[in-house]
C-alpha cells in the first residue's frame, strides 16, 4: 500500500468519525480556538491564501 493510499485512508477514516473541518469557517474556526492539529491546503492554492493559513496558525 503506498503513502498517498495510506493518507487518503486515514482522512477517509477521520472524516467519518467527524474529526476533521472542511472549509474556511469550521478550519478557521478550529485554528482560532486551539483545537486544530494539522492544516492542509491544496497545492494550487495562492501565495496569499497560503500566507494567511501561515499567519493564523502561527
Amino acid at each position: 500500500m503506498t503513502t498517498d493510499v495510506k493518507l487518503n485512508n486515514s482522512i477517509g477514516l477521520a472524516m467519518k468519525a467527524g474529526k476533521i473541518a472542511s472549509g474556511d469557517f469550521s478550519a478557521e474556526k478550529a485554528v482560532r480556538s486551539g483545537t486544530a492539529k494539522l492544516v492542509m491546503l491544496d497545492e494550487s492554492a495562492s501565495e496569499n491564501t497560503k500566507k494567511q493559513w501561515r499567519d493564523a496558525c502561527s
